[in-house]
């Protein structure tokens, strides 16, 4: 466990200003590198260089892992996002239109398969309108007049049932490679802190020269608005919005919080 420092000038700078930003650290680490391996002819500096080395060859890996795995995930979603959106336009029309040519609405064998019509496709959370495509495939089952039906429903039953579940592994895998990210960008911030008091120390007596191992543009924590801001938007079932457009620098971040009960 940690020892929590009281003291501010224990306080890791390169942590602090990194907190919120991969990007931001993946600079400023880069940066300190170069300076450092500038001056590994110093044998003190190059002991120093080959303590950062691991520490950031850790953090960029895990770096790049991550951003591979946020690209991945999107594209898997967006997979998601295409065939729900055909499930409740065409594919259910098109079911629906011929359940009816056999069995006309309103009839039990019509009330059977379609019992809440095309409503459970069309709304509510993608895991209970897969559960309805699959419910509905088992129901056809009994119909033999509808078997060309029920093997078109079951087909992309199972494509979007691979689909989603595709999606699932993939955010979990976004969400694993984002904790190792954190934790090798708060490994890199403390070996950085660690190198900063030696230098610290070396250079007593004429401490300017610690800065020449530093873009100091990096180090400075941005300007942040001290004032929250809170906005309320309302956005229908599948629905998107766009907020915020040309209001966030890099440095900035944003809370979400979901108030209704559809899930985000």
């Amino acid at each position: 466990m940690q020892t929590a420092a009281s003291w501010s000038y224990l306080n890791n700078p390169f942590d602090n200003v990194t907190k919120r930003s991969y990007k931001r650290m993946m600079a400023l680490a880069t940066d300190h590198r170069a300076k450092l391996k500038n001056n590994c002819a110093d044998p003190d500096i190059d002991i120093l260089y080959q303590q950062f080395e691991g520490k950031y060859i850790a953090f960029r890996r895990a770096y790049d892992l991550s951003h591979r795995s946020s690209g991945a995930y999107m594209a898997a979603t967006q997979r998601v996002e295409a065939l729900f959106a055909e499930l409740s336009g065409m594919q259910i029309r098109k079911w629906d239109i011929a359940i009816q040519a056999q069995y006309i609405e309103g009839t039990p064998e019509y009330t059977d398969l379609m019992p809440e019509f095309r409503q459970p496709f069309q709304r509510g959370a993608y895991d209970s309108r897969l559960a309805a495509v699959r419910v509905l495939s088992e129901a056809l089952n009994s119909y033999p007049a509808l078997t060309i039906v029920q093997h078109d429903v079951q087909k992309f039953s199972e494509a979007l049932e691979e689909s989603r579940t595709v999606q699932q592994g993939r955010e979990n895998d976004e969400q694993t490679l984002s904790r190792n990210l954190e934790d090798a960008r708060e490994q890199l911030a403390s070996v950085m802190q660690g190198i900063l008091g030696y230098l610290i120390y070396k250079y007593q007596g004429d401490v300017g020269r610690v800065e020449g191992f530093y873009e100091m543009l990096y180090i400075r924590s941005p300007k942040t608005d001290t004032a929250v801001s809170l906005k309320t938007y309302k956005i229908a079932a599948n629905g998107r919005i766009s907020a915020f457009e040309g209001q966030l620098e890099n440095s900035a971040y944003v809370t979400l919080r979901n108030t209704g009960v559809m899930p985000i």
